[in-house]
């Protein structure tokens, strides 16, 4: 695979990782805090809300019997006792709504604390979530580095590769050249006119493949890069190597010599000295 493809492939495990930790702190959250708040503490929130405005309409009740009972009083015997009557009655009634809201308060703020821990779980998954989200991204980061690093490392293989392979993955070293030319030669002919024969010769005979070139003529090079010889035909050169180089076979090879031993070696390899 190639180091892009590894670096991409790193990418897409961490963001889904991370999104499954985002699924599973939603998810939590929901049956743990939301639904909690939701079916119990809203509720019970509405409840005492209710039972104190009923705490209210009896104490309004009771300010009006109590006028209404001021206003009736010394005019008859039988008005008197309806508004005292009336008054007893929201009396009583604001008595009761009082101690169901006293209750209902006193029983919520009991279970307070309970209710404060499914905040407090909340912030802790919260805070789970990003410290798994830290730790998947750091190693990320991580795995990130270290694919770059051997990216810049394989260079000067993908290179060599490069040139054994070609740019399209079909070009290889130029092989020896065994095809024939023809040469024509007029020999004198004992039927009048002229006649002639046809010789064939090696065209690498031709055009005098790897014939060794003068000691002026000849270049020295510097190796670049290792290059490990995968042919037999291919010269191993270590970084810092010096070869001579015999013959430019074309822009891509070098043919040459080093130690007693003759072989192919990329140009980009190499820094003619």
């Amino acid at each position: 695979m190639l180091l892009v493809g590894e670096a991409i492939q790193a990418m897409v495990t961490t963001y889904q990782q991370v999104a499954d930790l985002k699924s599973q702190r939603d998810s939590n959250m929901i049956t743990e805090v939301f639904d909690p708040i939701k079916n119990t503490t809203l509720k019970e929130l509405a409840h005492i809300e209710k039972l104190r405005k009923a705490v209210v309409e009896a104490q309004n009740e009771v300010n009006a019997a109590d006028k209404s009972r001021e206003k009736d009083d010394g005019v008859t015997l039988s008005g008197n006792q309806q508004a005292t009557h009336r008054y007893d009655q929201a009396s009583r009634a604001l008595s009761e709504a009082k101690e169901m809201h006293k209750k209902a308060v006193i029983e919520f703020r009991q279970d307070e604390p309970k209710r404060i821990a499914f905040l407090q779980a909340s912030t802790e998954a919260q805070l789970q979530y990003h410290r798994s989200a830290l730790e998947a991204f750091t190693k990320l980061a991580s795995e990130l580095r270290t694919i770059r690093g051997n990216s810049a490392d394989s260079v000067p293989e993908m290179a060599r590769d490069a040139y054994i392979n070609g740019a399209n993955g079909y070009y290889s070293k130029p092989q020896p050249d065994f095809a024939f030319t023809a040469t024509v030669e007029r020999k004198a002919s004992t039927v009048p006119g002229t006649s002639q024969f046809v010789s064939f010769v090696p065209r690498s005979l031709c055009l005098g493949e790897h014939q060794p070139a003068t000691a002026a003529a000849r270049t020295q090079c510097q190796a670049l890069y290792d290059f490990e010889a995968e042919q037999d035909d291919d010269l191993s050169l270590k970084k810092g190597d010096i070869a001579t180089i015999i013959e430019k076979v074309d822009d891509q090879w070098y043919y040459g010599e080093k130690g007693g031993r003759h072989g192919h070696f990329p140009v980009e390899f190499v820094q003619v000295i």
